[in-house]
C-alpha cells in the first residue's frame, strides 16, 4: 500500500492562483528544495508557465515577494510572455494589478512584481530589495553578471516559512549561451540542477503544427529548438571543426618561442564581449595555442590579471595587446605598470577586419600545423573558431589572440610598433 506521506512529499504546493496542474516535467521544477535551478531545452517545453507557478506558490502568504525577469520589456507582453500571461491567469481572481508598480498584489499582502534588464545597469533597479522568488525567463537574454547580482537581493525576514529560489528557464542560444551552459548543463551539478524539457513534456502545445514551423528554421536552430540540443553549434565559414580532430598535444616541446596575447573587451562587462589572453607558441612551422584565459571583468580585473599573468608567464615571454580607439587609454595604463617589471609590451594594432587577420591562423589549422595543448579550455576555443565569420555576430576574443600572436611569431617587423619595450629579458 502507499505511503500518504511519500505522495504528499511528491506534490508540489499549489493554490486558486495557478490555473493548471503542472506537468511532470513542471512539477519536478516546482519541487526541488535548491536554492538555484534551471528549466531549459527545447521551445514549447512549459518554462514559462513552470516559472509563474513557482511565482504564485506562496502568494497566499504574507511577506512574499516574488520577480520575474525578461530582458526586454516587448518581451513581457508578447503574445504568452510573462505578463501577458500572468493577466490571463490572475484578471478573474482576487488579485490586484498596480500598473504603476508592475506588480499583483494579493490579500495576503504578498507580491508579485514584473521588470526588465535591457542594459547592463538596469540590475541596479532591484537593489534593495528582497525577493524569496526570483525567476528569469530566456537566461540566455541576460550577462551573467546581471544574474548573479540579483543574488545579492534573495533574502528574507527571520521568521518567514518561505523557501530562498533562484529559478530560470531558457532555450540553448543567445548571447549567454556558453554561461548558461557551463553553470547548468555541463556540470551536472546537483547542487544547481537542470530539468531538460521537450515539447512532448507540454501536452497543451499542438506538437505537429510547430514542428512543421520548425522546419523552416536553419538546421541548428531547428535542433536547438526541438530537440534542446546544447550541443548544437552555428558552423562559421572560415574554420572547419574537421581540422581539429588530431590537434592536440600533451607536452610543449622545449625551446619554443612564446608569446602571450591580449584581447580585451572594449566595454568590458556591459556587453556580450569576453576579455581573452592567449599563450601562443612557435615550433618549427606549427603554433601551438599552450593556453587560453577567458572571461567577462571590470577593467581592473582585467588590468590585474593581465600583470598577474606575465609574472607567472616569465621575462622572457613578450606581451601583445591590442591598443587603439577606446582601448588606448586602459592598453596605457597596463604598459605603465608592466614597465616597471621590464616586461617586452607590443601593440598588436594594424590595418585589415577580423577576417583577413585570421587567414594565415586558417591556412596553419588547414594544413595540420595548428595544435592546442589538452586542457579544459580546448573545447570553447574550437567552438569559437568554428562559429566565426568575422562579421561581428559572433564571438572572436580568442580567434583574435591567435591572430596577433601569429603576426608576433612568424610575421615579426624589423622594427615592430611597441607600446613599450623596457629591457625585457
Amino acid at each position: 500500500m502507499e505511503n500518504p506521506s511519500i505522495r504528499r512529499s511528491l506534490t508540489p504546493r499549489l493554490n486558486k492562483y495557478i490555473q493548471h496542474k503542472p506537468w511532470p516535467k513542471q512539477a519536478a521544477f516546482l519541487l526541488l528544495p535548491n536554492r538555484e535551478a534551471f528549466y531549459g531545452g527545447a521551445g514549447g517545453g512549459g518554462k514559462s508557465d513552470a516559472g509563474l507557478m513557482g511565482a504564485l506558490q506562496y502568494a497566499d502568504i504574507p511577506g512574499y515577494n516574488a520577480l520575474m525577469l525578461r530582458r526586454t520589456y516587448p518581451e513581457l507582453v508578447q503574445p504568452e510572455g510573462l505578463l501577458t500571461r500572468s493577466h490571463e491567469w490572475l484578471d478573474n481572481t482576487d488579485a490586484e494589478w498596480h500598473a504603476g508598480l508592475w506588480s499583483w498584489i494579493f490579500p495576503s499582502g504578498a507580491r508579485l512584481r514584473f521588470g526588465h534588464m535591457a542594459n547592463e545597469a538596469d540590475k541596479r533597479k532591484y537593489q534593495g530589495g528582497a525577493y524569496q522568488y526570483i525567476f528569469f525567463d530566456e537566461l540566455t537574454a541576460f550577462l551573467e553578471t546581471q544574474y548573479r547580482y540579483l543574488f545579492g537581493w534573495l533574502r528574507k525576514l527571520k521568521g518567514i516559512n518561505i523557501p530562498l529560489r533562484m529559478r530560470s528557464g531558457s532555450n540553448p542560444g543567445g548571447i549567454g549561451h556558453e554561461w548558461v551552459k557551463d553553470r547548468f548543463v555541463d556540470p551536472g551539478d546537483p547542487k544547481r540542477p537542470f530539468i531538460p524539457a521537450l515539447i512532448s513534456d507540454n501536452p497543451a502545445l499542438d506538437q505537429k503544427e510547430y514542428e512543421i514551423s520548425l522546419a523552416e528554421m536553419t538546421p541548428t536552430m531547428r535542433e536547438r529548438i526541438l530537440n534542446g540540443n546544447w550541443d548544437a553549434m552555428e558552423e562559421g565559414n572560415a574554420f572547419k571543426r574537421e581540422w581539429f580532430l588530431n590537434c592536440y598535444v600533451d607536452l610543449v616541446p622545449e625551446n619554443t618561442q612564446k608569446v602571450r596575447t591580449w584581447d580585451t573587451a572594449t566595454t568590458a562587462k556591459t556587453s556580450a564581449d569576453y576579455t581573452a589572453g592567449g599563450l601562443h607558441c612557435r615550433n618549427g612551422e606549427d603554433m601551438i595555442v599552450e593556453d587560453m584565459i577567458r572571461g567577462q571583468w571590470e577593467y581592473p580585473t582585467v588590468r590585474a590579471m593581465i600583470i598577474d599573468t606575465a609574472k607567472k608567464d616569465g621575462f622572457y615571454i613578450p606581451i601583445g595587446i591590442e591598443g587603439g580607439g577606446p582601448q588606448n587609454g586602459f592598453v596605457q595604463d597596463v604598459q605603465n605598470e608592466l614597465e616597471k617589471f621590464g616586461y617586452t609590451v607590443v601593440n598588436t594594432a594594424g590595418p585589415g577586419d577580423k577576417f583577413n587577420k585570421s587567414l594565415p591562423v586558417q591556412n596553419k589549422a588547414k594544413t595540420g600545423h595548428l595544435f592546442l595543448k589538452r586542457a579544459g579550455w580546448n573545447r570553447n576555443y574550437i567552438d569559437e573558431l568554428c562559429m566565426f565569420r568575422g562579421d561581428g555576430k559572433t564571438h572572436d576574443d580568442q580567434i583574435d589572440t591567435s591572430s596577433a600572436a601569429f603576426k608576433m611569431l612568424f610575421q615579426p617587423e624589423p622594427e615592430p610598433v611597441a607600446l613599450g619595450i623596457f629591457g625585457g629579458i
